[in-house]
């Protein structure tokens, strides 16, 4: 087997042995797994017409051409392992005792375990041959192992009473040593989840991440499953590496639909492959200057000398941890990007985490640290309660958008597919921007998608608004022309002086605010502040809308420059109002439609 590349062990299995009804026990078997949907191989013996009927998978026999490609393949490793056996003791090759020519039996049963490894089966049903404990087929370790009724049978070999038998019949009852990756579980859906859609791959490991988080926390064996699984990794096994770069490459490729649809992008990726090493590194080697200290087997930063707590950068395995690989993120972006300023956002329940890390990162690069600064956010609550990726009790930000999109356009019956997208994204991201930095955000599509409240999409209304009344002035300008630029001229002249209304002057003193309130905001890492000022903002136009007739003729004004009519002087108001909501909404990465 091992000449043959041990295929034995590349696919889980279903072993079947006993005195009478073995071979049909284990075609049914076959059927029922074949039936479910399952890629299942099948080897019976002996055969009644044709040696094919021994090899199967889904019931249809191995071709004569595979056949014999199959044998030529056990053919050459049996003439390699005599010519090896001349040379070496026996022990030297795997075996304890003397070396033997393989019978019929083991032949095609080493053919089997061939062409069902290379054809990738989901699992294999294999009925044993005459005894158990020393069958050929003994080779595997099964998932599940069926003994049907015991008797007499080759009592020559296997014994001359029930109970030697049974004993010998019963030793393929053993602990299953196939890695839970190939497992049949994971088999079958990793064959069925390729046919799927994006969003069905992201929903799938979704909820085994959930269901891997839970089991790490209540099941021990799980915990050191996944921890090997996750030395694997590190280590880059080739067994399992394609497996993880593919859930990779479906992360990445959902995250950037997403990234798309916020109008969000990001030039480069860092994995934690990419840094672990390096973190590793630096630990090592601030290990020997007193930065870390051992305990436990493991490499931990001592915070509790600094009124902090201690934290495990290098466990027990070898292997750097979290805080390790933040540790070395740190010089691997400063090398690409060579940054004045590295910000760190994450949910506050990290923020104790990364007082240990920086004031790590402060012992081993103090300049570094200095240019790196943690910005902790409050999590979303729903109705349902707090979202938890952890647990499984999340909601994805596509299903967000795809529910505030769908109530906006239930509301706003007359409201056209691009803008209704603008509104539901300008919807979500005003909801969370505009809660006080660290703050637990409460959601509520009735109040996010809200025309007449504390909303983006209110801010977004009142910015069309204002480009209503532009267009009413000049309805031959182009809606995109008024948008980019405003065609209008407004000239002065001398003249009296005359009082502005109350709502003029309120307008005009919030104007006056933008630059400011976008320097603070800039400065406390607060967007919220902007929010608050393009609400208020909207408020007194909307109240100067009401009150006020922008488009009547009426009486001159004054201005610094000369005296204006009343129409234009508020025409330039307008216009100022929904360029300065405009930036505003451009800043916090929120469209601004030019109708609603």
């Amino acid at each position: 087997m091992r000449l043959i590349g041990n295929p034995e062990r590349k696919f889980p299995s279903v072993l079947v042995g006993g005195t009478a009804g073995k071979g049909s026990t284990a075609y049914l078997i076959s059927h029922i797994l074949t039936t479910a949907g399952y890629k299942t191989g099948l080897t019976l013996s002996p055969h009644l017409q044709k040696v094919n009927e021994r090899l199967q998978i889904n019931e249809e026999q191995i071709s004569d051409e595979v056949f014999v490609k199959m044998l030529n393949l056990v053919v050459s490793s049996i003439e390699k392992m005599k010519r090896m056996s001349a040379l070496l003791r026996p022990a030297s090759l795997g075996f304890a005792g003397q070396v033997g020519a393989p019978s019929y039996f083991e032949i095609l049963i080493a053919m089997a375990f061939k062409y069902f490894a290379e054809a990738k089966v989901d699992i294999a049903v294999v009925e044993v041959g005459m005894g158990g404990e020393f069958d050929a087929t003994n080779t595997l370790y099964p998932l599940v192992s069926v003994l049907t009724n015991v008797s007499l049978d080759h009592t020559n070999v296997l014994g001359g009473t029930v109970q030697k038998i049974a004993k010998t019949k019963a030793g393929i009852i053993k602990k299953s040593k196939i890695n839970p990756s190939t497992s049949l579980r994971v088999k079958n859906q990793k064959s069925k989840i390729d046919k799927k859609s994006l969003e069905e791959k992201v929903k799938f490991l979704g909820q085994a991440y959930a269901l891997g988080v839970k089991a790490y926390e209540e099941d021990e064996n799980a915990k050191k499953e996944i921890e090997k699984i996750n030395k694997q990794i590190y280590e880059q096994d080739s067994a399992i590496m394609p497996l993880y770069q593919k859930g990779r490459e479906w992360s990445l490729e959902y995250f950037e639909t997403i990234y798309k649809r916020l109008g969000t992008k990001f030039d480069y990726y860092y994995f934690e492959s990419q840094v672990g090493n390096i973190g590793l590194n630096l630990v090592n080697e601030h290990l020997k200057k007193g930065v870390f200290v051992k305990s436990n087997g493991a490499v931990i930063f001592s915070g509790e000398k600094y009124g902090l707590h201690n934290r495990v950068f290098i466990n027990s395995l070898g292997i750097p941890t979290y805080e390790a690989k933040d540790l070395g993120l740190a010089p691997t972006k400063y090398k690409d990007f060579s940054y004045d300023l590295s910000i760190i956002v994450t949910a506050q329940e990290q923020s104790d985490y990364f007082k240990v890390v920086l004031k790590a990162l402060s012992k081993i690069a103090p300049k570094l640290a200095q240019k790196t600064k943690h910005i902790a956010h409050g999590v979303v609550r729903l109705p349902m309660g707090k979202m938890s990726s952890r647990t499984g009790t999340v909601i994805t930000g596509e299903w967000l958008l795809d529910e505030a999109k769908r109530r906006i356009q239930k509301e706003y019956k007359e409201m056209d597919q691009e803008t209704a997208e603008k509104v539901a994204v300008g919807a979500v991201k005003y909801a969370l921007l505009k809660s006080g930095i660290g703050r637990d955000i409460a959601f509520g599509f009735e109040e996010s998608i809200n025309l007449e409240g504390n909303s983006g999409p209110y801010l977004q209304y009142t910015y069309a608004r204002t480009q209503s009344v532009l267009a009413k002035i000049n309805p031959s300008t182009s809606l995109r022309a008024r948008n980019q630029k405003s065609k209008i001229k407004i000239s002065f002249a001398r003249g009296r002086l005359v009082k502005l209304e109350g709502e003029e002057v309120s307008l005009m003193r919030g104007l006056s605010k933008f630059p400011e309130i976008v320097e603070q905001a800039g400065e406390k890492f607060a967007p919220n502040l902007l929010c608050n000022y393009l609400f208020d903002l909207s408020q007194k136009f909307n109240l100067f809308y009401q009150k006020i007739p922008i488009l009547h003729p009426g009486v001159n004004v004054t201005h610094p420059r000369g005296v204006i009519g009343s129409r234009k002087f508020r025409l330039a108001l307008t216009m100022a109002v929904g360029q300065v909501i405009k930036n505003g909404l451009y800043i916090l990465g929120i469209e601004s439609p030019g109708k609603m």
